[in-house]
């Protein structure tokens, strides 16, 4: 966070690849692949809109990190000219709720009628450390979990978990379901050593390492394909 760095101008995105078949490009959640200056973050690597954070770790409810307020909203009008503007009203909204809504929302107002398939990219800040959650999602391991730190891991679980159901419900409400390809997946491994929430640290048995690790328990993870007419049901491949 806050490097110098981020991914490489020279890379291709696949945001700018979707463009260039006349897709509209959407990004909500966590960015955290550089932002020193503008041409590292999301509108300029192939994105029309963001709703979101550029650092991580932050906090999910005030969202600051480093001392700063770091929610926006940046996208590129009509002339692809550059607007921004900070989200200070989403202050003490828990993140992955207005972030499933953002989903939804662009769901729902496609038009269907014409020709301008969408591509929403959606890392959930969930359920990276700081661990948070709304006290309701807590409430209901209290009886599950002996600790609050599983409880409250437990609960971030949950939200996210629910932000997705309700996220394919639009989909489906939508009638898109048999035009959609939906990808579910993780970039790391799961943290095997969890500093102070040790109740929370993870197990990638039978692969050895975890998160920071290049051992397969860092860089192998499960992922999930939902694409109705596409994807044998059930097929499974490793």
């Amino acid at each position: 966070p806050g490097a110098p760095w981020g991914l490489p101008l020279d890379e291709t995105t696949l945001p700018q690849i979707l463009k260039e078949y006349n897709y509209s490009t959407h990004m909500v959640g966590k960015w955290h692949l550089g932002s020193h200056k503008w041409a590292y973050t999301p509108v300029y690597r192939g994105f029309d809109d963001f709703l979101g954070m550029f650092q991580g770790a932050e906090d999910y409810f005030t969202h600051y990190r480093f001392n700063g307020f770091d929610l926006r909203y940046d996208w590129l009008n009509e002339d692809g000219e550059f607007n921004e503007e900070l989200r200070w009203d989403l202050d003490g909204i828990y993140s992955p709720e207005y972030y499933s809504q953002r989903a939804m929302d662009i769901i729902r107002s496609h038009d269907k009628s014409v020709d301008k398939p969408f591509f929403i990219y959606l890392p959930y800040q969930t359920a990276h450390n700081p661990h948070q959650v709304s006290q309701h999602y807590i409430d209901r391991y209290a009886s599950h979990f002996r600790y609050e730190d599983e409880q409250v891991f437990a609960g971030m679980v949950s939200a996210m978990d629910e932000g997705i159901g309700n996220i394919t419900a639009a989909i489906r409400d939508s009638g898109l379901n048999e035009d959609t390809v939906l990808i579910f997946a993780t970039d790391n491994g799961g943290c095997v050593n969890n500093g102070q929430q040790l109740n929370t640290s993870s197990s990638n048995y039978p692969f050895r390492g975890g998160k920071k690790s290049v051992y397969e328990g860092g860089v192998r993870t499960p992922s999930l394909v939902w694409a109705p007419n596409r994807v044998t049901p059930g097929e499974e491949t490793s």
